[in-house]
């Protein structure tokens, strides 16, 4: 496969929408997350002493992040 095709084929389109406006808010808002999320789940298991808590608290996280896909129907698409 010439390297043309190869670029026109996914690495092109994955470069493409690493192109839009609000890709960088995006993936800024995920790393502040993400530091958030390990910080808060060591305070979670020093204060309780167990991992039990902290799956509770995940699944609440995934419970909320889904809301907004459920409930407005652009975000689907």
């Amino acid at each position: 496969m010439p390297t043309s095709d190869f670029l026109a084929s996914g690495l092109g389109k994955s470069l493409a929408a690493c192109s839009e406006p609000r890709v960088g808010t995006i993936y800024g808002t995920i790393m502040i997350g993400s530091g958030l999320g390990s910080w808060g789940g060591g305070l979670i298991h020093d204060w309780t002493h167990s991992y039990n808590p902290l799956i509770a608290f995940a699944l609440v996280n995934v419970v909320l992040g889904l809301i907004p896909f459920l409930v407005v129907p652009a975000l689907r698409r």
